[in-house]
């Protein structure tokens, strides 16, 4: 699991695509609030990987992730993306879950498969 909290971070993914995408969703996020904000007061992107478990998840993101309230979950070609909003400040998670990997959890997965709309955007 890659946990991703600063702009360094985001160089981590292996995969050009997610790299693009984290970088589209790091600039809109950051061109709507006041630029004294840094990115790890606003977000925390979690990149899930083979062999994470459900547990492992929940425990980085400090509630389950199947039970809590999810803002959006969008389907993307390769990637689902889970939009979590975890205080009254609007602090938030976005986790990336591959749609292709068979070592995942199949509760995330059909979780995904189940509430996911298609992406409005892609960064291609």
């Amino acid at each position: 699991m890659l946990v991703l909290r600063d702009l360094k971070a985001l160089f981590q993914p292996d995969d050009p695509w997610l790299r693009k995408l984290l970088a589209r969703r790091t600039q809109t996020i950051l061109d709507n609030v006041d630029e004294s904000y840094q990115l790890h007061e606003l977000v925390t992107f979690v990149v899930v990987g083979p062999g994470d478990s459900l547990e492992a998840l929940d425990r980085q993101l400090g509630f389950e992730a199947l039970a809590h309230p999810v803002e959006l979950v969008e389907e993307h070609a390769t990637y689902y993306e889970l939009v979590y909003v975890a205080s009254d400040d609007g602090y938030g998670y976005e986790v990336f879950v591959p749609k292709r990997d068979r070592d995942l959890p199949e509760a995330l997965l059909a979780f995904c498969r189940r509430h996911a709309i298609p992406a409005r955007e892609s960064p291609e």
